[in-house]
């Protein structure tokens, strides 16, 4: 796949290295530096050390971005999953955490008086209809 980026002054005195020749020309009539395939760190770093023209390193700075966003489109999915993810855990976090704060609660059945457990109390049993102590 071939990624482009537009330049406005092309430095003519830009030699690209040998291994490097049949990936990144200069398209003159379109006035677009294209890179082929993808562009490693690696040749990122190379092709910014041979010139120091402001526009030529901007370029490359803009090939480098298009040849690695445009090669990687499933990253935006996962980093959307991974945000999904983290944003369910925080909550299910609140929702534990709010359950350990209210303390333990025993449910009753229909009928029958709820148990609730006060920390460093006695459970007190209270009925379903006038809420005052059942007697032990």
């Amino acid at each position: 796949m071939d990624h482009s980026v537009k330049v406005g002054n092309w430095s003519a005195s830009v030699e690209f290295p040998p291994d490097l020749k049949n990936r990144i020309f200069f398209d003159a009539p379109r006035k677009r530096l294209v890179f082929r395939d993808f562009m490693s760190k690696a040749d990122y770093d190379r092709l910014s050390r041979l010139d120091e023209d402001l526009e030529y390193l901007r370029a490359i700075e803009r090939l480098f971005q298009v040849s690695t966003e445009a090669d990687f489109p499933e990253m935006r999915n996962i980093s959307r999953l991974l945000g999904i993810l983290v944003i369910a855990c925080v909550i299910m976090a609140a929702v534990v955490w709010w359950q350990l704060l209210r303390g333990p609660r025993l449910p009753a059945a229909r009928g029958q008086a709820s148990v609730t457990a006060l920390p460093e109390e006695r459970p007190t049993l209270v009925p379903p209809g006038d809420g005052r102590p059942l007697s032990e």
